[in-house]
């Protein structure tokens, strides 16, 4: 898991330093430079993540998903056994979550193999997220069977969609706060969309007499795609008032107010264990505390006959004593130097505790002269919650790699036919405040994929009576 944000974070950097790059992410139509958007969500996570030591944060987080992996915290929410029942309501649930998987290729014929749609109801598409404005990849369908007009927004796929996921620090929207990257993407997207969308609208009223009905807009994405579909939704609500969007592994994108406006005409599908609905700047400076907190004596318990915890505790002894070896230099130095008594002092365990000013957090002086701390307003996942949840967790399996299939569906926890009749999937309802804080499990990752949600929504749908499919006369 950890892996992959490494990589994403040294793309990150590569890009920037490209001198091309740099001159064509400049500032455009009056928005603010997405540079300096970008540069303040990567400064921010970083004046909140604190000088940690690499093997603590490291070592820390390991250990953290080991203990979960033996002792799976509950899922979030309530059981929602109207919704685990309903064949209409799943049916639609699955196509827009295929149409949202159908984004990730790269060219109209295999949009239309998996959504399903002939390749005549594409009515523009953007198969590339643009650098210059940072608007992500998308495509315009008329989906005549459930008359709608669909603006699909593809997730993070290249570097493009890094860049708008690493300006995570919170700006101004719609009267509350949200994620800067996928402000600045929704504005450019907009701005290009709406044409598009006009004409595919005029298209559908030549045949809404003879159908006998209305077309709705319907907006649909997976992570940063859903998040931007539901974001687009609050400047479009108001064009199109029957408008859904309907998102899947929604990332923590808007302050609590909006989250939860959103909910009137969006639904989220979440994974129980999913790290990106919960990864936030807020989020982050909750973990320093989670891992300042963290119960060596009962992981080791819990852990004591797991084999990788063989490894951590041993890689934790030879840390430890490093920096009792380095702390003593140190104090050498400084007494040789005249120096001063203070220094980092360790804890029962052996980490450091870094003094990192006011506990890593911004902070400002009031009229009286005094330090005050400034927290990171904190982000929430978008619209109504339903979170998709297996027993046991990640279908039994940990999540690994596979080769020779198409990339959405080459790393997860995917379960045989014998390995699912051992699972149990449940679709629980939550609030956003249940994703305020950062779960550190082995399918932080597995549970984001879209494949995952398939088998969940699947299993309901096995276990539900059947779509009635018997045409009205």
């Amino acid at each position: 898991m950890w892996r992959a944000v490494a990589v994403a974070a040294s793309a990150v950097g590569a890009f920037l330093a490209s001198k091309k790059a740099w001159s064509t992410l400049q500032e455009s139509r009056g928005m603010p430079s997405p540079v300096n958007m970008i540069v303040k969500g990567a400064t921010s996570f970083q004046s909140h993540i604190g000088p940690w030591s690499v093997h603590n944060l490291t070592l820390g987080l390991l250990a953290m998903s080991k203990v979960v992996e033996k002792e799976p915290p509950p899922v979030p929410g309530k059981p929602n056994e109207d919704l685990s029942k309903d064949p209409e309501f799943l049916a639609r649930a699955q196509h827009w979550r295929a149409m949202s998987e159908a984004i990730y290729v790269c060219e109209g014929s295999s949009f239309s193999l998996i959504s399903q749609l002939p390749e005549s109801t594409l009515v523009h598409a953007e198969w590339n997220p643009d650098q210059n404005s940072l608007r992500p990849a998308y495509a315009i369908s008329i989906d005549a069977p459930f008359n709608a007009v669909v603006l699909t927004i593809r997730g993070t796929s290249n570097i493009i969609d890094m860049l708008i996921d690493s300006g995570a620090c919170p700006e101004d929207f719609h009267g509350g706060k949200a994620h800067a990257g996928y402000v600045h993407a929704t504005k450019s997207l907009l701005h290009e969309v709406e044409p598009h969308l006009k004409r595919a609208f005029e298209q559908t009223r030549e045949t809404e007499n003879e159908r006998g009905s209305q077309t709705k807009l319907v907006l649909t994405g997976h992570s940063l795609g859903g998040a931007i579909s539901i974001m687009c939704g609050f400047a479009l609500k108001d064009v199109y008032p029957d408008l859904e969007c309907w998102s899947y592994s929604t990332p923590a994108c808007l302050s609590h107010d909006l989250a939860v406006q959103s909910a009137s005409f969006a639904i989220s599908f979440l994974g129980a264990y999913d790290v990106v609905p919960r990864f936030s700047v807020a989020a982050v400076e909750s973990l320093r505390k989670q891992l300042e907190e963290f119960d060596w004596s009962h992981a080791k318990h819990v852990l004591r006959h797991d084999p990788d915890w063989q490894k951590i505790e041993k890689a934790l002894s030879t840390m430890r004593e490093m920096q009792g070896k380095l702390n003593e230099g140190i104090d050498g130095v400084r007494k040789h130097m005249g120096g001063g008594e203070e220094h980092e002092e360790q804890g029962q365990n052996g980490e450091v505790q870094e003094d990192n000013g006011e506990d890593g957090k911004e902070s400002h002086q009031n009229e009286d002269g005094q330090t005050q701390c400034k927290r990171p307003p904190a982000l929430y996942p978008a619209g109504r919650l339903l979170v998709l949840a297996a027993d046991p967790p990640g279908c039994g399996k940990i999540p690994g790699f596979r080769s020779g299939v198409p990339q959405q569906r080459n790393y997860g926890a995917y379960p045989s036919f014998e390995d699912s009749l051992k699972v149990r999937w449940s679709l629980h309802e939550t609030k956003p405040d249940e994703f305020l804080k950062l779960v550190i499990s082995p399918w932080g990752i597995s549970d984001h994929m879209l494949g995952h949600l398939c088998e969940g929504i699947g299993y309901l749908q096995a276990h539900c009576p059947p779509l009635s499919l018997s045409s009205s006369s």
